[in-house]
């Protein structure tokens, strides 16, 4: 809160004594800070969940401060843990942010984390949580992306770039680079009729 007052300060003799100064006190209980404003996860559709991610709670007052943390309605998919608490002054809490992407299908989901302390500065405070479930892990080449290197790019870990026939040359068809992932790259119909020219023995 605000707190006012007046000192007077007198002179004996003097001219224009006392003399008044305002003095103004401005106290703050609870502030609330919160460690991250965005957060992002992918999952592969049927696969394993994400890594949960984690964020924090701050109170930089002078006094204890209760808070929240809720999800939207809709997203059934996000779990928080703990849920809520007090954290006292110059203190934390860490929240552990977890989906659930069983069930869903490949496509884009969002979902806003608010995060209230009653009273306290700064409250409410919103983490928009964005949650992109990739089909499958089969990235095809060229029908989504134009070249061999575009499809390793985009790919993650336990995906599968899948090229179709066709002869495959010129940048991004040849020295590729899988860049340390864990994926395979195979033709869609066999060897036949999926050719990609070769730059350098040991490349593609």
């Amino acid at each position: 809160g605000q707190y006012t007052c007046q000192l007077l300060v007198h002179g004996t003799p003097a001219t224009g004594s006392p003399k008044a100064v305002p003095v103004t006190l401005h106290v703050r209980g609870t502030i609330l800070e919160v460690s991250a404003a965005q957060l992002d996860f992918t999952a592969l559709e049927m696969g394993a969940n994400p890594a949960a991610q984690n964020i924090t709670i701050r109170n930089i007052g002078i006094v204890p401060m209760d808070w929240t943390i809720r999800a939207d309605g809709a997203c059934t998919w996000i779990s928080t843990q703990p849920s809520g608490g007090t954290v006292y002054p110059s203190g934390m809490a860490n929240v552990v942010v977890a989906v659930d992407a069983a069930g869903l299908t490949g496509a884009d989901y969002s979902c806003e984390l608010t995060v209230s302390a009653p009273g306290a500065e700064g409250s409410p405070q919103v983490v928009a949580v964005a949650l992109r479930v990739r089909s499958g892990g089969r990235l095809h080449v060229p029908a989504k992306y134009s070249t061999i290197q575009a499809g390793i790019d985009a790919a993650l870990d336990g995906d599968v770039v899948v090229v179709a026939d066709g002869v495959y040359t010129g940048m991004g068809n040849q020295g590729i680079d899988f860049k340390g992932k864990a994926i395979t790259v195979r033709s869609e119909n066999g060897p036949t009729g999926c050719i990609v020219e070769m730059r350098a023995p040991g490349s593609l």
